[in-house]
Formats: C-alpha cells, structure tokens, sequence
C-alpha cells in the first residue's frame, strides 16, 4: 500500500484538527488569538479579518530554531527554510542556531535562551534519548513553547513533528527480506545504526527486529554513532566476519547508507563478496541519496516527507501562539508519511530526492 497516497498531509491534519475547529474569529467576543486563555478564536469566520488576527498574533514573535546541527546538512537547512517561509511572512522572527553535532553546545545555547526568555517558541531536534527533557520542562515554566522535530523526547513538549521511524523500518525491512529471499540469500542481517540508545536508531532497530523475528532472520547492531568512518569500518567488520555469508546492511540513516553500499562496492571489487549478494537498505532519501539509489550504491530506502516536517512544525507554532494555552499545558503527536523507493521510482516520489532550499 503507497503510504504516500494515504497519509500525504497525516502530520498538518493532526496538528490543525484541534484547534480548527474552534479557532476562526468572532468579533462579537471581542477577544484575539494569543491572550493566553486557551480559547483559541471564536465560532463565527470573516476571511479578511481571520487573516489579520494570525498577522496580529503572529507579528513580533520570536522562534528559535536549534536543530542537531544545519549548515551543509539538507536534512535540517530544509526544515529551517520551511519555517522562515511559512512564519516570516506572518510577522514572526526565526533564528537559526547550529551546534554543528555537539550536544553539550545545544544544551548551551537552549539554557541561554530559556534564561534570556529570547524566544516565544523553541523548535528543536532531539538528538539523544533524555538529552531535551529537561529543557523542555524548563522552558515551559518560563512561558516557552516548544516544538521537537523528526525524533520524539521521552519528555513531550507541546508538540512533537516526525516520521513513524519504527513503522519505516518495517516497510524497508519487508522489502530487504523479500530481495534476500529472491536470490536465496543466507538470512542474516546487519544493522549500522547511531548511537544505539538514540531515539532513531532504538525505533529503527525495533522495527528491523520485529519483522526479522517474523520471516526467521537473525540480526546483529553495530553502532556508527552517525559518523562515516564508524559506519564504514563496521561494515568491513561485518562483511569480514560474515564471510559472504550475510544477505543485507541496514543503515538507520541515509548519509551513512551511501557509505556502507561505498564499502560494499569495494568488497564487490576486491572479490571478498559477490556481486549483488549484499543489499544496502535504510531511512530517508535526499537529493544526494537518490543519485546513489540509481547508481546501486542504496538499494532501498523508506523515504519521509522531510518537507511536511518543517511545514508541519511551522503550522504547530502557529497553532501555539495562535490558541495562546500556557506552554506545557498541552501535549501534540503528528506523523508525516513515509514510502520505500528504490532507484526505479524514487525520482517520481514526491516525497523523496528533497533539497535544502
């Protein structure tokens, strides 16, 4: 089933539908969007003037954007671009803050901002399992709302944005098991995944597990901790104990994917595997990555809608500022749609192959 076709607009829909309902304007009321009572707008709608009280509500705000790191990564530039797009326009002042992959420097800059109160809304990207729990808890008792995009903290904050990464892995690993099964591969997989008790790779490793379980294949992890060189070595390492024996790499992210398929050419040439005996498989598919899709470095990858992300985020920010209820008051889930591709279709999937602009 094309998950793209079912779910396009999942993440945007769930997190309007709440406030919807009750949030078009009612003049007679008397009251404006933002005044922190948790009443939104009224029931009665007049186009024009619904429009100038998001304008209204909206103008002024400031929003910190602090992801895992940005510049030169399409993952996260692309998120930042959607939010300046969508709330800019509106009034709103976006900064974009890069702790280029350093926890302790995110941590720092998220402190400095819930001490100076310089931001209405924080939008951020969890990179470690508990890492943002208890920023986020701070930042409500300062009146901040806060915004986590593609990797749920085990602390919700006001709203949460993101793929169905265990869902995902599923999808790609039914896909891994049904090309391993089709050449008569020895049923064994290996998964290259981050840090191990990050958010992504624990849902990935679950979902690889669960449908593993299922067909009678035995997995085993290896953590990357996100960096090339790691993800590089552990394949070697893999394939070298394997002896060929092993029919498929699960990579939790597609950065590293391209450098496990690299090394797994390379087994290729130097005869230490067969041609076409290993599979590459993973989540995500930028621009970059679907090259490598048509040029066989990436055999599959569950791709995400990215752009709905930084979309989604941005109309959770507004929901927030618009609706006006105490920060922390109120906990939202939404999930953008994912689909496999492969280097046949992933050019004409929709959802696939994004840029960083």
């Amino acid at each position: 089933m094309r998950i793209i076709e079912k779910a396009m607009t999942a993440a945007v829909a769930l997190l309007t539908a709440a406030t919807v309902a009750g949030c078009s304007v009612n003049y007679g009321e008397g009251r404006g969007p933002g005044a922190g009572t948790g009443e939104g707008f009224g029931a009665a709608v007049e186009l024009i003037p619904a429009r100038d009280e998001v304008i209204e509500a909206m103008t002024g705000k400031k929003i910190a954007y602090i992801p895992m790191l940005y510049k030169g990564y399409m993952l996260t530039e692309n998120w930042g671009t959607s939010l300046k797009r969508t709330l800019e326009p509106l009034g709103a002042e976006v900064a974009i803050h890069d702790p280029n992959f350093d926890n302790d420097r995110m941590l720092a800059i998220i402190n400095d901002v819930i001490a100076r109160k310089s931001a209405d809304v924080m939008v951020m990207q969890n990179a470690a399992q508990g890492l943002l729990d208890n920023a986020i808890e701070r930042a409500a008792q300062a009146g901040i709302y806060t915004v986590v995009l593609n990797q749920m903290s085990t602390r919700l904050g006001d709203a949460f944005v993101g793929t169905d990464v265990m869902g995902a892995a599923e999808a790609v690993t039914e896909r891994a098991v049904a090309d391993c099964d089709a050449r008569g591969a020895t049923k064994k997989l290996t998964v290259v995944d981050g840090m191990g008790n990050d958010p992504a790779s624990l849902l990935w490793n679950a979902g690889i597990e669960k449908v593993a379980d299922a067909h009678g294949y035995q997995v085993t992890v290896s953590h990357s901790q996100y960096d090339n060189a790691q993800a590089q070595s552990a394949a070697e390492a893999a394939m070298q104990q394997a002896g060929g024996n092993m029919c498929g790499f699960m990579v939790t992210f597609d950065l590293n994917a391209v450098t496990v398929g690299q090394s797994v050419q390379a087994a290729e040439r130097r005869g230490q595997v067969r041609p076409g005996s290993i599979g590459v498989y993973t989540l995500d598919a930028n621009a970059a990555t679907c090259a490598e899709l048509e040029r066989g470095t990436v055999t599959a990858t569950a791709a995400y809608d990215v752009q709905g992300i930084g979309t989604a985020g941005a109309v959770a920010v507004q929901n927030l500022l618009i609706d006006g209820r105490p920060a922390g008051s109120g906990h939202q889930v939404g999930f953008v749609p994912y689909h496999v591709v492969d280097g046949e279709n992933a050019g004409t999937t929709t959802i696939a192959c994004y840029q960083s602009s």
